[in-house]
Formats: structure tokens, sequence, C-alpha cells
């Protein structure tokens, strides 16, 4: 008996893990810093992404007209982006980050910096979000 579920357990295993193996970014999650939408794709989650979501942490603020990061950097958690299928087995994401955080910094001279990741939820499948999206 004692067999039998350690054989159900590995093989739950191999299972989830091969199933988690397949979940990837398709390219770079990018943030447009002038309008504030984060858009990014995921793909390996087949025809039913089965709850999943995205989340988007990390560190934004600042920077003065000298280049210098002030220690005044804020959080950011946004939770359970939904994912949306294009229909060719790809599911993209997005979500505008200037609904959760202000838009402008102290004057026109200071430049808002980020410092973001994105990640799928219940994984730990996740990749930075790049500010060039060109």
């Amino acid at each position: 008996m004692k067999a039998k579920i350690l054989s159900f357990a590995i093989l739950l295993f191999v299972i989830t893990s091969a199933f988690a193996a397949r979940i990837h970014f398709v390219g770079t999650p990018c943030l447009d810093t002038e309008t504030g939408w984060i858009t990014g794709k995921v793909a390996g989650l087949g025809t039913n992404p089965n709850g999943l979501t995205i989340s988007i942490s990390g560190r934004y603020g600042c920077d003065n007209p000298a280049d210098k990061r002030p220690p005044s950097w804020n959080n950011l958690t946004i939770s359970d982006i939904p994912l949306k299928s294009d229909g060719a087995g790809n599911y993209t994401f997005e979500v505008n980050i200037f609904n959760y955080i202000p838009r402008d910094c102290p004057n026109a001279q200071w430049d808002m910096t980020f410092d973001l990741t994105a990640t799928v939820s219940s994984t730990n499948i996740s990749k930075h979000i790049d500010t060039d999206c060109n």
C-alpha cells in the first residue's frame, strides 16, 4: 500500500512539474511609461489556464534631476490580473499602473522610474518588466 501511495505521489509530482515547466512568458512584459500600460503574453497553459492570473510587484519612484534616486521609493503589488486567450494558445494580460499609483513626480524635471516583475500566479514563473517597449 505504501508503495502505491509513493508511486502516485511521484507521478503527481512529475505531471505537475511537467505542466509547470511548459508555462513561459512570450517575449518580455513591457511598461509604457507614458501611458502606464503594462502588457505581456504567457504560453504553455493549454486550452484552460485553470484560474491562473498575473501579479505585478516591485517598486517605483521619482529620480531627481541629478539622476539620484531618493530613498522614498514605494512598493507596488497588483494581483489577480486576468489572462485573456488570443485563440492561438497564448494568453495576454494588460493593466494600467496609473490606476494604482500617482502619475506625476514633484515636477517635470523628475523622472518616474520603475523596477517591476510579472509573475504567473501559483507558480514560480516570473519575468522582469521592461520599460523600453520598442
